[in-house]
């Protein structure tokens, strides 16, 4: 099951890193939830593994959507009403970043 507040923070994590990304080797009996999340990020285009999938980055894409809920009063509340509706992943991030563009006009 997807975890929206989960996903949020994994790109919080990564933002905060000096080089925006973070250290996820395959261990066996880690975190699978974890990584699962991260592997999500990177379908979505927010996140960006290495080669051997040991270290994911966030992408410009990741940057904007976090942008967009941490600095716009009601965008993260909206973005978790509209993902609890069913809508798209993607398609609510893309609503979220847009909504927040035209305020900021």
């Amino acid at each position: 099951m997807r975890d929206p507040d989960l996903l949020v923070e994994l790109l919080r994590k990564m933002n905060d890193a000096d080089d925006g990304s973070l250290v996820e080797p395959q261990v066996w009996g880690a975190d699978q939830n974890r990584r699962h999340h991260l592997d999500l990020l990177d379908d979505a285009g927010q996140a960006r593994w290495n080669d051997n999938k040991s270290i994911i980055r966030i992408t410009n894409d990741g940057y904007d959507f976090l942008n967009a809920i941490e600095k716009s009063p009601g965008a993260r509340k909206k973005f978790l009403e509209l993902f609890e509706k069913g809508i798209r992943y993607v398609t609510v991030v893309q609503k979220v970043i847009e909504v927040v563009d035209k305020l900021a006009k």
